[in-house]
């Protein structure tokens, strides 16, 4: 009976196509949504691409640093969204290796409390030597790094006092405002290793975007023995991460 949502990821390139984005994709989530890119330039010409079945019963960013080219960042973009978005699910990915807790919890916190609805942090160890580096953190440690961060975001959350002497250090801490009900967590993870962190860590498991069917199915039965072992039921969702590029034009789209 567990429900598989399919979450589309946006990645949109320059100023211009964030606006388009934001009006047409995500501000109006209770009317048909119009194809941004593609059969977007018929709409452009006043030829609407309605797609009269689609709408949009959650929205989420992502986290990346140092790409190279524009990335707009998650919370001050969330923030953004959340003037427009309603009472409906909302949420960003955040690489928690990356992150410095106290200050991801805060974020996380300030956000749950401005959102109407409930609120998904969607989490993974990231990759890249370049975005650890530059973030001044160690690749080699991402697994304990993630695990220790997500235990002192939770602590945080219900308000307890926290302090870190292991991969991250940081006093006795606590953040105000806590989040209004609890945040949910959804796991990043492909591995083997990783999927069985998720099963035993979060609320749910987030799927890798480039998963053939075949991948999905073997994957998801991974992560479902794993909860079985661990004596825990099936989540409600599992989610299987899409990925678009948002374009002025349709070939621009395509070369990506």
């Amino acid at each position: 009976s567990t429900d598989r949502a399919s979450v589309l990821s946006v990645c949109a390139t320059g100023k211009t196509v964030w606006s388009r984005c934001l009006s047409r994709y995500w501000s109006r989530r209770r009317e048909p949504l119009r194809a941004v890119g593609g059969a977007a330039d018929a709409d452009a010409q006043g030829d609407p691409a309605v797609y009269p079945d689609l709408v949009s019963d959650s929205v989420a960013v992502g986290d990346h640093h140092v790409t190279g080219s524009p990335y707009y960042q998650n919370t001050p973009m969330l923030g953004r969204l959340l003037a427009e978005w309603g009472d409906a699910d909302v949420g960003a990915l955040y690489l928690l290796p990356l992150w410095q807790p106290v200050l991801l919890a805060e974020q996380i916190a300030t956000l749950a409390s401005i959102a109407e609805g409930r609120f998904i942090m969607q989490c993974g160890l990231g990759r890249g030597d370049d975005q650890f580096s530059a973030m001044g953190q160690s690749i080699r440690f991402r697994p304990s790094a993630f695990e220790e961060s997500l235990k002192c975001l939770r602590q945080l959350w219900r308000g307890e006092t926290v302090s870190s002497q292991g991969r991250f250090h940081f006093g006795a801490a606590t953040i105000s405002p806590i989040p209004p009900e609890p945040i949910d967590v959804w796991i990043g993870a492909n591995a083997t290793v990783a999927i069985e962190r998720a099963a035993s860590m979060g609320d749910a498991w987030l799927a890798e975007p480039s998963l053939t069917v075949e991948q999905a199915k073997s994957a998801f039965n991974t992560y479902r023995q794993a909860r079985e072992l661990l004596g825990l039921s099936m989540p409600d969702t599992i989610a299987i991460r899409r990925d678009i590029h948002v374009s002025e034009r349709p070939n621009e789209a395509d070369l990506v």
